[in-house]
Parts: C-alpha cells; structure tokens; sequence
C-alpha cells in the first residue's frame, strides 16, 4: 500500500470520528472496569484527540465523560478516572507479577496523558483553569502528591532487579 493511499485512509478515520460523536463515546464507555491495555489505548486515542484537535476533540471527548458519567452513576465527571490514578501499593503487590504491576503503571501515565491534554489544549485561559479545577475537586491533586510520595512498584521492581 503506497504512502498516500495509507494517508488518505487515516484522514477517512479521523474525520468518520469528528462525524459521529457515537465512536467517542463508545471509547470512553469502554474504560469502565477495563482491562489495563484497552484502558491505556483509549486514554492515549482519546488524549490524542484532544491534541490533534483542540477544540473539537476536547468537545468530543468532554461531551463523552459527561455520557460516561450518566450511563455509569457517577455524581461526578472523571470520578473512576481519578479513582484508578488513586489506588493504593496494597492493590499493586496483589499482582503476580512484575510486568502486570508495569501494567497499571502503563495504564495510570495513560490516564494521566489524557488528563493534561482535557487540561492543556483549550486556548481559553478561562476553559483550562474550569477543567483543572474540576480535576482538582475529584482528588487529582491529592493522587498525585501520593504517587510522588510513594516510589511506584515499577521502580522497586527494577531497583531490586539491579541488585540481584
């Protein structure tokens, strides 16, 4: 397949995306208790979204956490997504093994990829500190003052590896 061929058909798919609002939603719908790869694909399809089109993807995809949070009962957007960021050590030593804890390391800089870009692409001032503040209010703040308290497992995992 030529070159162009292949860029014709990413810019089919990218505009079939902006045309129905319906593939975004399906995307934020599915990290409802979500595998760790799927959950980190969507975060960085939907994060590169936002980038690629900062106006209409931010649209898109805020319009998706707000279906997400009706369709799931969350009393607040992003709630499950803040609460993945904010699960503890205890639930990373329960997996076996070392490349399931690389996983949920993968998926939460996947999450927090996609939290900078709702929160950095508006070019109004005034729409990024209102996303932030929101964020802030769902305990994003607090999560990561944790996780850079916390050395994650990743790092214990490789450091004892190192040592061996």
């Amino acid at each position: 397949m030529s070159e162009s061929t292949q860029l014709s058909f990413y810019q089919v798919g990218y505009r079939a995306v902006f045309d129905s609002p319906l593939i975004v939603n399906c995307m934020a719908l599915s990290l409802h208790d979500a595998p760790l790869r799927l959950r980190t694909l969507v975060c960085e399809v939907l994060a590169a979204l936002c980038v690629l089109s900062p106006v209409e993807g931010e649209k898109l995809v805020l319009g998706a956490f707000s279906e997400y949070r009706i369709a799931y009962a969350e009393m607040f957007r992003f709630e499950e997504l803040i609460r993945f960021l904010k699960l503890g050590d205890d639930d990373e030593d329960a997996l076996e093994d070392s490349s399931a804890r690389e996983g949920v390391w993968e998926a939460r800089a996947a999450t927090m990829t996609l939290l900078n870009a709702l929160s950095n692409c508006p070019d109004d001032l005034e729409e990024r500190v209102l996303i932030r503040e929101e964020f802030s209010r769902r305990g994003l703040n607090e999560a990561i003052v944790v996780r850079t308290l916390l050395k994650p497992a990743i790092i214990r995992t490789l450091r004892a590896d190192h040592h061996s």
